[in-house]
């Protein structure tokens, strides 16, 4: 397997060309899966939070728009966060997984 860090004659270590477009790309993935898991997770846990008291009118717009949301957005940080260092670290000498 070759070293994703061709040397360059100079002893530099210089990254291959076209590796920022794979991090990105994992990045969006990780966005985009992110938010909707996200927004599955806060759509369980506002329906968990409405079934654990009384019913009331308001539960259904509390799912809507505060544990959705805030699962999307939370979810969307993470899963870009995550998979975007995935592949940032994908392919270095030091990587271990």
């Amino acid at each position: 397997m070759s070293s994703p860090y061709p040397d360059s004659g100079t002893g530099a270590r210089t990254p291959r060309r076209g590796r920022g477009w794979a991090i990105f790309a994992f990045a969006l993935l990780g966005l985009v899966l992110g938010l909707v898991a996200g927004a599955l997770v806060g759509l369980g846990l506002g329906l968990l939070w409405a079934q654990s008291g009384p019913p009331a009118r308001e539960d259904g717009l509390a799912i809507v728009f505060l544990f959705m949301p805030f699962g999307a957005i939370v979810g969307a940080l993470l899963g870009a966060i995550l998979l975007g260092r995935r592949a940032a670290r994908r392919g270095r000498p030091d990587a271990r997984g």
